[in-house]
């Protein structure tokens, strides 16, 4: 089977910070755990700065981290 898929470029890109690329691979490494449980392995400054971003953008802990949105990602490096 063939797809046929069209892309647009964004007007605004947006970049990561070396910080928060590390620690996205890093839970993305284990992808298949659920974020809370992720988030509680996080040393007390990282988990804080975690548990915040979830409840700010209402993530349910029982996501995975494939589950979480583009857009929801981008949040968390804002903060």
């Amino acid at each position: 089977d063939s797809v046929l898929v069209h892309m647009e470029r964004l007007e605004k890109t947006f970049l990561y910070s070396e910080s928060d690329r590390s620690l996205i691979r890093k839970i993305f490494t284990q992808r298949r755990k659920q974020i809370s449980s992720l988030v509680k392995k996080e040393k007390s400054e990282i988990r804080e700065r975690l548990e915040n971003w979830l409840l700010t953008c209402q993530i349910a802990g029982n996501l995975r981290p494939e589950q979480i949105s583009a857009d929801k990602w981008q949040a968390l490096a804002e903060n």
